[in-house]
């Protein structure tokens, strides 16, 4: 079976008559590694493909006088993230209906939140799929969203958007943390 794993920027999309598709994947440096003998075999033939975004944005509120984020995180001594209490939003003398927020997008590499899923610490949520974080941990170690969807019988285009909005949804909890794990010296940049 031929195979190949690699990196790449999707830089074009063309539409083409008779409903062919055509994408244009940028591949850098070195991440085709002895991979391109086994690409180049594969010309015409039809392949298996899925492509996962490398980084995930999310929307996250801030208070537009101070610039803080509205929710803050504290990890506790064992690698469990908690929610603060929301910031005090209310100025002197200026009522809270006044104070401004703003949401902003956080961009962050899907690796730290995967990180966060492997390390058990990650949360479950109600409204997706009971078994979601197996799933995202097998999904994590290679399996397809179609292999998995057929096995927990699901819609592969449900579990993929499950997948999408719980990875946006813990992603502040993968950036805290991540962050306390660097101020343990266990991750280094």
């Amino acid at each position: 079976m031929t195979y190949a794993n690699f990196k790449s920027t999707v830089k074009k999309v063309n539409i083409k008559p008779k409903g062919v598709q055509e994408i244009v994947l940028e591949i850098n440096g070195d991440e085709l590694d002895g991979q391109l003998e086994a690409i180049a075999g594969m010309v015409d033939l039809r392949v298996n493909v899925e492509l996962d975004a490398a980084r995930i944005t999310y929307r996250r509120k801030y208070n537009a006088i101070t610039e803080q984020p509205l929710t803050q995180y504290s990890v506790s001594e064992k690698g469990i993230v908690e929610v603060k209490q929301p910031e005090q939003l209310e100025l002197e003398g200026m009522p809270e209906e006044e104070v401004q927020i703003e949401e902003k997008e956080v961009v962050i590499d899907r690796e730290l939140i995967d990180a966060f899923v492997m390390s058990d610490m990650a949360p479950t949520y109600e409204g997706y799929h009971k078994d979601l974080l197996d799933i995202l941990k097998r999904r994590i170690k290679g399996e397809s969203y179609r292999t998995l969807a057929e096995e927990f019988d699901i819609k592969t285009s449900e579990l993929v958007e499950q997948v999408k909005l719980y990875r946006m949804q813990v992603a502040p909890l993968a950036e805290a943390w991540n962050k306390w794990k660097k101020e343990k010296g266990e991750i280094t940049e």
